[in-house]
């Protein structure tokens, strides 16, 4: 139970500073109200603004590849990222507004992951999927998941070298906890061998043990900046110490 409200709690904070990112800098008062409300103003502004988001992007198309001004498909793993929250607000809230809103996005994309086989940003929306699964038991919800997850383990049982799944630091938020909840829903330790022997060489391969954070990527290990410090990601620590309050709740 208490890692429950620790996930809550992050959702919460995360709400939080978002808000206050764009607030006057006036000094006030954080209260469980005050929280509540923030949090609630988020929610509703994502789902009121949701199919104009290209409007929102801030940044020149130009600038970034991935930066552009149309709507983002819905199985993106920028949209699967906000479901996380959403969820967890549905929860709390207790409007069933939120987890209507989930629903329909579940139901018009029938249920199923992103375009990519293997690649873990398009399995993060599986993990609302398999919150609702837990809520309301339609099978919809969990079998496009599990019959992707099962090709994997397939795919990944037929290689004499099997390689590395994945290899940058905020994988560790959208791939994981999807595993580890389908294992749980369905009994099945399958899942969570994969997701604990995957977690494992994307842990050897990026923490840093002196700094005790994690690197982006391979390609960073080395990079140092011009004073000779090296070079971390702020976001993708917190993508990764994210995934793991969302992963706990569902280990056994």
């Amino acid at each position: 139970m208490m890692f429950n409200h620790i996930t809550k709690i992050a959702v919460l904070i995360t709400a939080l500073f978002n808000y206050v990112l764009l607030a006057d800098g006036s000094n006030a008062i954080v209260t469980p109200e005050s929280v509540w409300q923030i949090t609630k103003k988020v929610a509703d502004w994502q789902i009121n603004t949701f199919e104009r988001m290209g409007e929102y992007r801030g940044l020149p198309a130009k600038r970034h590849s991935w930066n552009h001004t149309k709507k983002y498909h819905d199985l993106e793993w920028h949209c699967g990222a906000l479901y996380v929250g959403m969820y967890e607000w549905s929860t709390i809230s207790k409007d069933s507004k939120y987890t209507d809103w989930l629903m329909n996005i579940g139901n018009r994309n029938g249920w199923s992951l992103y375009r990519r086989l293997e690649h873990a940003d398009d399995h993060t929306v599986g993990q609302f999927y398999l919150k609702l699964y837990e809520q309301f038991g339609q099978s919809a919800m969990l079998e496009p998941t599990q019959k992707q997850f099962d090709q994997i383990l397939e795919k990944h049982s037929s290689l004499k070298k099997p390689k590395k799944h994945w290899y940058w630091s905020d994988v560790l938020f959208m791939a994981p906890p999807v595993w580890a909840r389908l294992a749980k829903v369905t009994g099945d330790k399958r899942y969570l061998d994969f997701m604990d022997v995957e977690y494992h060489k994307s842990y050897d391969m990026l923490w840093d043990v002196k700094s005790q954070l994690f690197w982006r990527d391979k390609s960073y290990i080395k990079k140092r900046e011009t004073n000779g410090e090296k070079i971390f990601w702020a976001r993708g620590n917190g993508w990764v110490f994210g995934g793991l309050a969302l992963m706990i709740p569902d280990l056994p």
